[in-house]
């Protein structure tokens, strides 16, 4: 689960990635690793209870406080990439496999959860992705004023 959002405040930057070992939790600057102390697959298919857990524990994981400028710095350093020949902060191979990941999450759950190997089928994803478009009911809007313009200075 990955939630980032722009439209409240505070607003929330949460990732959790969870597996048959365990969940990772990424929030507010703190890396958190709950490792189950056996497989959930194993827990399950020998517990006696209906919804019991197995035995859990915590491990924090130091990393570096998140950035309050990520975009604003993504964008620069991508400035400075084209200008200054410096390295990116994020090569284009990574950010494929990001998108990839992303889309093939979006398919799994288009196609009732199927499993999706990568990567993906890209013919498949693109003619269920213009389906969803060609029966979309989203109307657009004309917007106005500071956002319209451009001014995202109190965004970040």
């Amino acid at each position: 689960v990955f939630i980032s959002t722009t439209g409240e405040a505070p607003g929330t930057n949460r990732l959790e990635i969870a597996g048959d070992r365990g969940k990772l939790v990424y929030e507010g600057g703190k890396l958190e690793f709950i490792r189950n102390e056996e497989l959930t697959s194993e827990f399950r298919a020998n517990s006696k209870t209906s919804f019991g857990t197995p035995a859990i524990w915590k491990v924090s994981i130091p990393c570096e406080a998140g950035n309050p400028h990520m975009h604003r710095d993504i964008i620069s350093n991508m400035a400075d990439a084209i200008q200054k020949d410096v390295p990116l902060t994020a090569a284009l191979p990574e950010g494929i496999r990001a998108l990839e990941l992303g889309n093939a999450i979006l398919l799994s759950g288009w196609q009732n959860g199927a499993e999706v190997t990568l990567p993906i089928d890209h013919e498949d994803y693109a003619a269920r992705l213009e389906k969803l478009a060609a029966n979309s009911r989203y109307v657009k809007k004309t917007i106005t004023g500071e956002i319209a313009t451009g001014n995202f200075g109190n965004s970040f």
